[in-house]
C-alpha cells in the first residue's frame, strides 16, 4: 500500500509539474489530456500481480476519449462440448478393446467389439420371417384364398349333384325290382325300398351340408380378402423392422469413434461380460474454450459477444493466446464470497502451445475505448480503496490543470 501511494504522489507531482512548465509532446494540442500519468497511476494502484483486480484499467471523467479499457478476470480451459458416453446395443462377451484411457482417436476408429455370433443368429432369423411375410402378402394379393374357396364350393356342388343322381337311380331301381318279384311280401319289399332309399337320401343330405358349409366360406374369404392383405402387409412390415434392429445391433457390435478427440474412460475389458451402460467416455478435445469464474456482475455489462482478448495461461507465463468472446452467460450465479459472477465463453485462436482441459489462467478482454459506449463515471479496479481511487483522480485532474 505504501509503495502505491508513493508512486501515486509521484505521478501526481511529475503530472502537475508537466502542466505548469506547459511540456508536452509536439504533436499534442494545446488543452489535450495526457495518457502517460493516467496509466501510470491506474498500475500503481493495480499492478500486474496484485490477486483479485478484476479490471486493470482506472479511467476517471477527464480522462482523453480513445485510451483502450480492459476487463479481466480468472479462468480455464474447457472441452468444447459435454463427453459423450458409448455403449454395446445389448450384453454379451467383449471380444476385444482396442483403446486405452487418455488415448486420441480419430473418427471411425474402432475402439471395441463384442463376439457377433448372436447377433448373426438374429439376423438369419429376421431374414426368414421377411421372407414367410412376404409370402403371406403375395398370396392374400393374388387372390389364391378367393379362388381356392370357389372351387371348395364347385366341388361339393358337384359331389352334392353326383349324390341326387345316385340316390335317384337306387331308389327308382329297388322300386322296379320290388315290383316285379312274384314272390315278395308286400311289406317286407316295402321296408327295403324305403331303407335303400332313406341311405341315398342321407349321402344326399351330407353333400347339401357340404354344399352350404362351402357357400358360408366363400362368402366369408370374400369380405376378409382386404383384411387379409392389410394383416399381410403389417406383418412384413414388422419383420422388416426386427430384421433392420438386428442389423443395426450387428453394426453397433463395434464401437466406434464419433468424432475426433480423446478417450476419457474405459469401463470393459477383453473377455469380460459386457452390460448395459456405458462402455467408454469419449469427448473432442479441440478446439478448447476459456471459460471465465469470477467475472463480477460490474464488469459484465462492458464485455460484448465477439470482442477481442488476450489469454495468459498459469502454465505459459511468458506468453498470450488471442481469443475472442463467444458467449456471455444469460444469468449469473453467486461465489462463495457471496458475490454474483458471471460466465463468459471465448474461443481460442490457434497457436503452437500444448493445451489440455482444466489449465487455468487469466484473460483480458478488450471493453472498447473509455469514455465509448454505457461505460461511464469512474471505473476503479476491483479491490482498490476509495481514497487510492480518489487519489488516481486527483493525479489525471492535475494534468488537465491550466
Amino acid at each position: 500500500m505504501n509503495h502505491n501511494r508513493l508512486a501515486l504522489c509521484a505521478v501526481a507531482l511529475a503530472a502537475a509539474t508537466t502542466a505548469c512548465t506547459g511540456d508536452r509532446p509536439a504533436s499534442q494540442p494545446p488543452g489535450a489530456v495526457g495518457t502517460t500519468g493516467t496509466l501510470v497511476a491506474a498500475t500503481a494502484l493495480a499492478g500486474p500481480g496484485t490477486p483479485g483486480v478484476r479490471a486493470t484499467t482506472v479511467a476517471s471523467r477527464s480522462i482523453e476519449r480513445g485510451v483502450s479499457r480492459v476487463v479481466t478476470a480468472d479462468g480455464a480451459l474447457e472441452l468444447p462440448e459435454p463427453p459423450q458416453t458409448l455403449a454395446f446395443p445389448k450384453p454379451g462377451i467383449v471380444r476385444e478393446v482396442f483403446v486405452h484411457e487418455g488415448q486420441a482417436i480419430a473418427e471411425g476408429d474402432v475402439l471395441a467389439r463384442m463376439d457377433t455370433a448372436p447377433f448373426d443368429l438374429e439376423i438369419a432369423g429376421g431374414e426368414a420371417e421377411v421372407a414367410a411375410a412376404s409370402a403371406a402378402l403375395k398370396k392374400a394379393q393374388s387372390g389364391a384364398a378367393l379362388d381356392t374357396a370357389r372351387q371348395d364350393l364347385e366341388r361339393a356342388k358337384n359331389q352334392l349333384w353326383s349324390q341326387q343322381i345316385s340316390r335317384d337311380g337306387q331308389c327308382q331301381l329297388a322300386k322296379v325290382r320290388a315290383e316285379n318279384d312274384p314272390n315278395r311280401d308286400r311289406g317286407d319289399n316295402d321296408s327295403g325300398i324305403t331303407a335303400e332309399c332313406d341311405a341315398a337320401k342321407a349321402l344326399v343330405q351330407a353333400s347339401e351340408a357340404t354344399v352350404r358349409v362351402a357357400e358360408i366360406n366363400l362368402r366369408t374369404v370374400e369380405a376378409t380378402a382386404a383384411d387379409d392383405a392389410s394383416v399381410a402387409r403389417a406383418r412384413l412390415r414388422q419383420a422388416q423392422v426386427g430384421l433392420a434392429q438386428a442389423r443395426d445391433a450387428l453394426a453397433r457390435a463395434e464401437i466406434k469413434a464419433p468424432f475426433d478427440g480423446a478417450v476419457l474412460t474405459v469401463n470393459v475389458a477383453a473377455g469380460a461380460q459386457a452390460v448395459t451402460g456405458p462402455a467408454m467416455t469419449v469427448a473432442r478435445t479441440s478446439p478448447l474454450l476459456f471459460v471465465t469464474s469470477n467475472l463480477s456482475e460490474r464488469y459484465v455489462g462492458d464485455v460484448r459477444e465477439g470482442a477481442k482478448a488476450s489469454v495468459t495461461l498459469t502454465a505459459y507465463p511468458d506468453r498470450t493466446l488471442s481469443a475472442t468472446v463467444r458467449h456471455i452467460a444469460p444469468g449469473g450465479t453467486v461465489d462463495a464470497a457471496g458475490g454474483v459472477v458471471f460466465k463468459v465463453w471465448l474461443d481460442l485462436d490457434d497457436s503452437d502451445l500444448a493445451v489440455y482441459a482444466g489449465m487455468t489462467g487469466r484473460v483480458e478482454i478488450d471493453a472498447g475505448a473509455i469514455g465509448s459506449g454505457s461505460f461511464g463515471g469512474d471505473v476503479v479496479a476491483e479491490g482498490v480503496t476509495e481514497g487510492e481511487a480518489n487519489a488516481t483522480e486527483t493525479a489525471a485532474t492535475a494534468e488537465t490543470a491550466p
